[in-house]
């Protein structure tokens, strides 16, 4: 999928792509599979140099640690 959005949009398109649901609501970034997340940094690779940032969108409820 990634690879077909890659070819089909212009050299200067970039894309922002969201963590999984699953990843940021369901398991709340915790017991997260190590190769459920290779498989997501492996999907986005495919986007090669038009993947400008990653976005981890969280719940409220999840506490923000302050340092």
């Amino acid at each position: 999928m990634a690879k077909n959005w890659y070819k089909r949009t212009p050299d200067n398109f970039r894309f922002t792509s969201k963590f999984p649901k699953f990843m940021t609501h369901d398991k709340r970034l915790r017991n997260i599979d190590e190769d459920q997340l290779d498989h997501f940094f492996d999907s986005m690779s495919e986007l090669k140099e038009k993947l400008l940032a990653l976005l981890i969108h969280l719940l409220p409820s999840i506490p923000i640690v302050e340092g």
